[in-house]
């Protein structure tokens, strides 16, 4: 599968902090702004996992549902989208996205966007909207 220019964006941060709001209400524009637009949002994908599940993941959960969201993402790529959209609690972690990246870089490039307002781990005090990786 090639890789133009679409955009995979990972929307991260803790429970409350407004992920599957911004899912919600951006939905018009990532139409107007992005093109055909697909959204994931992992927290779905852990109650499919489990369906009595709750806070906190487990390492094990975590991966098969990041690894479920690039096959997804593989999948509504294949299908006409222009863009993905991945949002939940369970992609603040750099250390369980590593391992998915690679798929993901296979169909665009991947910009990770936190609404963690203490993570400064990744940016210093700046934004802390970063780009993970891009495709070669």
């Amino acid at each position: 599968m090639d890789s133009p220019q679409r955009i995979i964006v990972l929307l991260s941060g803790p429970a409350g902090s407004g992920k599957t709001t911004v899912l919600r209400l951006v939905h018009d524009v990532k139409l107007s702004a992005w093109g055909r637009t697909a959204a994931i949002d992992t927290d779905q994908l852990f109650l499919m996992v489990d369906p009595g599940w709750d806070l906190p993941y487990d390492d094990a959960r975590t991966a098969l549902v990041l690894r479920q969201s690039a096959l997804l993402a593989e999948s509504f790529v294949r299908a006409g989208y222009d863009n993905i959209l991945i949002a939940g609690n369970a992609i603040h972690d750099a250390a369980d996205l590593n391992p998915v990246i690679p798929d993901l870089l296979r169909i665009g490039h991947v910009f990770h966007i936190s609404l963690d307002p203490s993570e400064e781990r990744f940016s210093s005090g700046q934004p802390t909207t970063r780009t993970v990786c891009r495709p070669t």
